[in-house]
């Protein structure tokens, strides 16, 4: 069985706080929750209409040896953002058979139960300063959603809710300091028959979020540095909780003009002009010229097979020499597939 979908993304941001130079990435602790009720193909979702459903936390605090940094001269960085983002072009539900059919969905956000909503998150950057320091309350975010189905529409339905907080977030001294990817899967009056078991049926999907730089790449000043840029991500999901199962996915080059087994930038208006590049998945294997694969991990701490990696681009022009290439536009396709070994 092999599942490929290639999204657009939609990108939101909430400040937490005002800015204050420096950031170390071990000051802070991060802590994800996932419910699992929105997870896993168990819940009916014609009975949450127009109701906020709690879907997890984010929870932020500072390590218990920040002062140590501090005491060396640095100074604590309140400066600290959660981004919010999708690999569908807005908060939505699809359908697991059917990508016409969706069902729009609403992210809110609140720092606390005993506070009203800070903000619902709409198509748009939401600032939220909150206060970060000794003295007043740590950001603990409550994340809920609300999903509005359309009549008939019936089938199990998916998406991928992607959370990462940052320092600095914008900045040159931009630091990640904690990431997760929140799964949903469930299903409106009736599951989707899927596969396997007529009375356990599986459900799998592979989601891939391309980020804004890889429509940006400059492809001499990548030569010349030989640095690296991130440019998708991709999250496999599923319902299938059998350790005995097994999945891989493939990455390889899109082309259909060529066989070659090679990553690389084609020029638009000629073909046979192209710029090879070494793809990587970072911290997960060595960067790669042509088709590889990775191994999603066994089964994860929702209970279900799952995975979420970025893919980045690296060595650009690698052969010595480097080959010639002209001015121009020039485009690379990169194909993942989902792959169940039966």
């Amino acid at each position: 069985m092999k599942i490929r979908r290639i999204l657009s993304t939609i990108l939101f941001s909430i400040l937490v706080t005002s800015s204050i130079i420096g950031a170390i990435p071990e000051w802070y602790i991060v802590e994800f929750t996932q419910n699992n009720w929105f997870y896993g193909n168990q819940t009916d979702i014609q009975w949450q209409d127009s109701v906020f459903r709690d879907i997890g936390q984010v929870q932020i605090r500072r390590a218990d040896n920040w002062w140590e940094y501090a005491a060396l001269g640095f100074e604590w960085n309140r400066n600290t953002t959660l981004v919010i983002s999708s690999p569908l072009s807005d908060f939505r539900l699809v359908n697991i058979d059917d990508t016409t059919k969706t069902f729009p969905a609403t992210i809110q956000v609140e720092i606390s139960k005993k506070e009203s909503a800070l903000a619902t998150i709409s198509p748009t950057v939401v600032p939220i300063p909150i206060p970060f320091n000794k003295t007043s309350i740590l950001p603990h975010f409550s994340l809920s959603i609300d999903v509005q189905p359309y009549p008939e529409y019936y089938g199990t339905y998916t998406s991928a809710i992607n959370f990462k907080i940052y320092v600095d977030y914008g900045l040159s001294t931009q630091v990640e300091i904690g990431s997760a990817i929140f799964n949903v899967l469930v299903y409106y009056v009736q599951q989707s028959p899927g596969s396997g078991d007529p009375e356990d049926p599986i459900f799998t999907n592979l989601m891939v979020q391309k980020y804004p730089e890889a429509d940006t790449i400059d492809i001499p000043q990548l030569e010349n540095t030989q640095g690296m840029t991130t440019v998708a991500f991709a999250v496999f999901s599923s319902n299938d909780d059998d350790e005995s199962n097994s999945y891989t996915i493939r990455i390889s080059p899109g082309e259909t003009f060529t066989t070659e087994d090679v990553f690389a930038f084609y020029k638009n208006t000629n073909n046979s002009v192209y710029v090879p590049y070494k793809l990587v998945v970072p911290t997960r294997t060595s960067s790669q010229t042509g088709t590889f694969t990775i191994t999603p991990p066994a089964i994860v701490s929702q209970g279900y097979w799952s995975d979420y990696f970025d893919l980045a681009i690296t060595e650009m022009n690698y052969p010595n020499p480097p080959l010639p290439y002209t001015t121009g536009d020039y485009t690379s396709l990169i194909k993942i597939e989902l792959i169940r070994n039966d």
